[in-house]
């Protein structure tokens, strides 16, 4: 029978836990840039390294808003991939940049108050497990840019 207030010797195993999560500030986005712009682009700065969330780049759509000829790509679901939006990260993976991808491009003349709604962008800290933090770009700084300048 063993006795649980019994000091422990330099013979007992011992569990230690380490959070390292907690050592490393909170996924954010520090700037992004200012709308509108007549490419419907969106780049934003983040305090971290980040990488896709993997398994999440099928979510990633683009919606038009006001939209008269212009159309975005049609999504396809099921192949890991967007076919309306280009997401890109930058070598260093602090920032991420957002473009429309047109089946057919907005004329700025018949359509002045066109606006693209991006949705769907989960980031991670780049080097991290897929279960640890994750941070839904649309909820971290606003995702519609007007394409009128």
């Amino acid at each position: 029978m063993s006795n649980r207030n019994a000091a422990k010797t330099e013979h007992d195993a011992y569990l230690v836990t380490v959070d390292l999560a907690s050592t490393a500030p909170a996924l954010k986005v520090v700037s992004q840039s200012k709308e509108p712009n007549a490419a419907g682009t969106k780049i934003c700065v983040l305090n971290r390294p980040v990488d896709l969330a993997t398994g999440t780049a099928d979510g990633i759509t683009g919606a038009l808003e006001n939209a008269v000829n212009a159309a975005l790509r049609a999504p396809t679901s099921g192949n890991d991939s967007s076919e309306s939006v280009n997401v890109a990260i930058s070598p260093d993976g602090y920032t991420v940049t957002l473009n429309p991808i047109w089946e057919k491009a907005a004329n700025l003349k018949d359509e002045p108050a066109i606006a693209v709604t991006y949705a769907g962008i989960v980031l991670k800290p780049r080097a991290t497990p897929d279960l640890g933090e994750r941070l839904d770009l649309a909820s971290a700084c606003e995702l519609q840019v007007g394409l009128a300048e």
